[in-house]
């Protein structure tokens, strides 16, 4: 019987015999591995996209109490927190019919930062107090900073704009889309919410166009035209309006008779 290895030189030798049973062994399993592989991958792109909630706790808001509920979503190429601000019993509200509901993307310059460039804190602010003051309602705050691109791309496309680009020009310039944002996540929070039907707070038919793509149905928009119109964010507003189809019709009178 021949020595399945021999000792020579400080190293073990294996005899032929091993070495065949093992590339052989090597060689199956190899090929089960990359089966395995495979059949992975088509699992994880076949997959549907996991919403998970995280937790909700309650909070005191300058516009009444609101539950907040932090979701993940497994869509996202980087961990994000998307939050729903729920203000009274929004699922025995959604029983009678359609509930408000604002789908906000972050700014942290125009909500924490207080830029006058755009009217992201205020469309904040004002659809809190309008769901509050129907009794009941819905924001989502969706961690989509700069439509998508995220916050240190939206300050160099500021920069760009400050060069005389608009806001679409910018991101163009910089290698984006007009708008990278996705909205499956918002009617994946909806339907967890018990919310299949809203009256949306927008002037964005995109927003409507998306949530009834994925499912939510959306039966009435609900305008929210600015009120603090600027030489800072006039050009930004027709942008909106005259680019992407926003309905903002005193943006046009704000451009030819700037404040």
């Amino acid at each position: 019987t021949s020595e399945p290895s021999t000792f020579w030189g400080g190293q073990f030798l294996l005899s032929p015999p091993v070495v065949c049973a093992l590339m052989a062994s090597s060689r199956a399993g190899s090929r089960i591995l990359r089966r395995l592989g495979h059949a992975s991958a088509a699992l994880e792109s076949s997959a549907a996209p996991q919403l998970a909630r995280q937790v909700t706790t309650r909070i005191p808001t300058a516009h009444g109490t609101f539950d907040v509920a932090a979701y993940s979503w497994s869509e996202d190429a980087e961990p994000k927190d998307h939050l729903a601000l729920v203000h009274g019993d929004v699922r025995a509200l959604a029983q009678r019919g359609p509930v408000l509901c604002r789908v906000h993307s972050e700014c942290l310059t125009g909500e924490v930062l207080g830029s006058r460039l755009c009217d992201c804190g205020e469309q904040l602010d004002r659809s809190m107090a309008q769901v509050a003051a129907q009794g009941g309602g819905v924001v989502l705050y969706l961690r989509q900073e700069g439509r998508g691109i995220g916050l240190v791309e939206k300050l160099k496309a500021y920069n760009l704009q400050r060069q005389g680009y608009d806001t679409v020009e910018a991101n163009r310039l910089l290698g984006h889309g007009d708008d990278e944002r996705e909205f499956a996540v918002a009617a994946a929070m909806l339907e967890d919410l018990g919310v299949p039907s809203v009256r949306l707070i927008t002037n964005n038919p995109l927003k409507i166009e998306e949530l009834n793509k994925h499912g939510v149905n959306v039966t009435e928009r609900v305008p929210l035209l600015p009120l603090d119109v600027s030489e800072h964010n006039a050009g930004y507003l027709f942008t909106k309006a005259e680019r992407m189809g926003h309905m903002l019709p005193e943006a046009g009178a704000a451009q030819a008779n700037p404040p």
